[in-house]
């Protein structure tokens, strides 16, 4: 079994480079769409397609099978940040009562 991520790459420039060196280092077919598939080892994967492309800040985006999973991670020169969604309601408003 496991758990399945919709993964979709976004990058500053040369995509297309990055996502096809992501493919080698992952062995998953994937562009800048999204693809649901079980990618346990993506930090470390984009870890090393960021030390190829330096100076182009990628973007990783998942959304997991579980409600509320989602979230951005940003590799830069080899670094990788976390960003985890949070999902907020504007609270009530009797005067916006249809």
């Amino acid at each position: 079994m496991g758990y399945y991520t919709r993964f979709t790459i976004k990058a500053e420039r040369h995509l297309d480079d990055v996502i096809e060196l992501a493919e080698e280092i992952s062995g998953y077919t994937l562009n800048e769409y999204s693809h649901d598939i079980k990618w346990y080892s993506h930090v470390d994967d984009m870890r090393k397609v960021s030390l190829d492309f330096p100076d182009n800040l990628i973007t990783l985006e998942g959304v997991g099978e579980e409600d509320g999973d989602m979230w951005k991670k940003y590799f830069y020169n080899g670094k990788c940040q976390v960003a985890e969604a949070i999902i907020t309601y504007e609270p009530f408003d009797p005067l916006k009562l249809q």
